[in-house]
């Protein structure tokens, strides 16, 4: 079924490429990747949000991700918040 062809998928996937090809594949990956974290960790200062990615992105609490807001409507950064 769905998972039987995706596992067929994945092998031809698998089989196409070298180990060589693959490790080059995941350093460009991991280029992207790190480039764009640096471009949104910008984004992110220029918000002025009142404490770390890490911890506004883990925030559970409701009471205390509103007051993050509260100081980006406060600042007038609320819309650059929103392209992080």
């Amino acid at each position: 079924m769905v998972i039987t062809k995706i596992a067929v998928l994945s092998e031809r996937l698998i089989a196409r490429f070298s180990s060589l090809q693959w490790w080059a594949i995941a350093l460009i990956t991991f280029t992207i990747c790190r480039l764009t974290q640096n471009w949104l960790d910008g984004l992110y200062v220029q918000s002025q949000f009142p404490v770390s990615f890490f911890v506004g992105q883990t925030t559970f609490n409701a009471a205390e991700l509103k007051s993050y807001y509260a100081v980006l409507l406060e600042k007038g950064t609320l819309a650059k918040y929103f392209w992080v």
